[in-house]
């Protein structure tokens, strides 16, 4: 959308730093961050999600750092989280987030109204264990970085568990 580059500072000062496509400093901001672990930039309407993980909260902020909305609180209840790692859109105007220590994901419209939740914790098939990266891939798919179980698992938009792989130390 506007060519630049964003990357989020985790640990430190906390915050969003913009660079253009030349590497030179555009500009920054901090958020009100406590260690902000996940973020995703929607290019089609000019916003920068971040999952602000030890406020186990989702905040949405235009490009030019100008808050515009958020979501979450502590808790295991629907659209809470214990710790929000990762996140993630797709290009049907969802947002899925994963849900580090309640062991799922939750996925939710643009504006943060919850949709659905899945996952528990475990190392079967559809299990996860300590969720930490989220992608939406190309074929639709949600794809999460299941940290705990040394494995990649693959859901469809919905929740259902297609595939995984890696092990989870078990041989499994």
């Amino acid at each position: 959308m506007d060519g630049n580059v964003y990357a989020m500072e985790y640990d430190g000062l906390r915050r969003v730093v913009v660079f253009d496509r030349f590497g030179v400093y555009a500009r920054q901001w901090s958020g009100g961050f406590t260690n902000p672990n996940g973020m995703v930039v929607d290019k089609t309407v000019g916003e920068v999600y971040v999952a602000d993980t030890y406020n186990h909260r989702i905040r949405v902020f235009g490009l030019d750092g100008t808050f515009t909305r958020g979501w979450g609180t502590a808790g295991s209840g629907e659209g809470q989280f214990n710790l929000a790692t990762g996140i993630a859109l797709d290009g049907a105007g969802y947002v899925y987030v994963t849900d580090y220590g309640n062991h799922r994901v939750q996925k939710f419209t643009t504006d943060g109204t919850f949709v659905k939740a899945w996952g528990s914790s475990g190392s079967w098939d559809g299990q996860m264990s300590l969720p930490h990266g989220i992608a939406v891939g190309p074929d639709g798919n949600v794809y999460v970085n299941d940290s705990g179980n040394y494995r990649v698992l693959v859901y469809t938009a919905d929740g259902v568990f297609v595939r995984k792989w890696g092990s989870n130390g078990n041989g499994d």
